[in-house]
């Protein structure tokens, strides 16, 4: 069965169904994340955080995207919170200064600049648009998962199905 995200990346030539999509980016991103308008105003930004917040985790980053879901930068939770200009628009105020990913890259490729970045979110983009996000729980699992496989393969055997190192917490 095929996910959107499958076939909007087959779509764009990104995507064979045959490749280990396990070892790709594209399966550890989450949809857990909430996007705010270049053009809404801090006090619009403001009232749709609060609307649209989950109680299960506050994110530290909003993405800031533009009308056709590319990203333009990052807008700190706290930075928004603390803007007493409510009548700036939210463009002036990102960071569009930012690392991402691709949702084909493999874990192999992208776990070295993940791990000693300390990031707690990491936009997952494909040509420019928005996603889904790599959360700093969903980093350490494939930072885990690819310990794991490395450490099988030094030992000459196949992947195993549990991991031998867990994170810690």
């Amino acid at each position: 069965m095929s996910s959107h995200l499958d076939l909007a990346l087959q779509k764009q030539g990104q995507f064979n169904p045959g490749e280990d999509k396990e070892s790709t980016l594209g399966a550890y991103m989450s949809d857990a994340y909430i996007t705010v308008s270049a053009d809404m105003s801090i006090a619009e930004a403001k009232t749709y955080f609060w609307q649209n917040i989950s109680d299960d985790e506050i994110p530290t980053q909003l993405l800031v995207t533009n009308d056709n879901q590319h990203l333009l930068g990052l807008l700190s939770v706290k930075k928004l919170l603390m803007e007493d200009q409510h009548d700036i628009k939210v463009f002036q105020i990102i960071n569009q200064n930012y690392f991402s990913v691709s949702p084909v890259q493999t874990r192999h490729e992208a776990v070295s600049l993940l791990s000693k970045n300390g990031l707690d979110i990491v936009p997952v983009l494909s040509h420019g648009k928005l996603v889904g996000v790599l959360r700093a729980k969903d980093i350490a699992e494939l930072v885990e998962d690819e310990n794991t496989d490395d450490a099988q393969r030094q030992g000459a055997s196949f992947p195993l199905m549990n991991h031998i190192y867990k994170p810690a917490q």
